[in-house]
């Protein structure tokens, strides 16, 4: 759910979905719809995109990842991981081709925010090593 608060700054929360059995005066039940707003999960400015708050994506809260669009790219790329593994130490090699593969399918992310991209998708199965160094880099930006 997106709050629009001034000219260019939006506000992001999680919501959820219930029924809710409704009686009308003549008797007769029907469900209606009800969503609940959750808390506040980042914001979208018109200059960065969306930001997420920090501490938005834990490990327990990952229930699905993303594998379509991250699985078409690692197939079709293998050779450009290839080519970088010749020419980089093979961690240097995966780790570069992940957040390139991580660049290629959202377009323009920063850097803080490619751990997050990375654990939410079909990288993190294929590349469990890379988890550690996107850390440091997190951290370092």
């Amino acid at each position: 759910m997106v709050k629009r608060i001034g000219n260019d700054k939006f506000y992001v929360y999680g919501y959820s979905t219930s029924k809710v059995c409704v009686i009308a005066e003549d008797g007769t039940a029907r469900w209606k719809i009800k969503t609940t707003m959750g808390r506040c999960i980042g914001e979208i400015t018109l200059e960065d995109g969306y930001i997420p708050h920090a501490a938005q994506i834990n490990n327990d809260d990952i229930t699905a990842k993303n594998y379509g669009d991250y699985a078409f790219a690692v197939d079709k790329a293998q050779h450009a991981l290839t080519l970088l593994k010749e020419i980089f130490t093979p961690q240097d090699a995966v780790q570069i081709f992940t957040v390139a593969v991580i660049l290629f399918v959202n377009g323009f992310t920063y850097m803080k925010n490619a751990k997050g991209l990375y654990e939410m998708s079909y990288l993190s199965s294929c590349f469990p090593g890379v988890r550690n160094c996107l850390q440091i880099t997190a951290t370092s930006s």
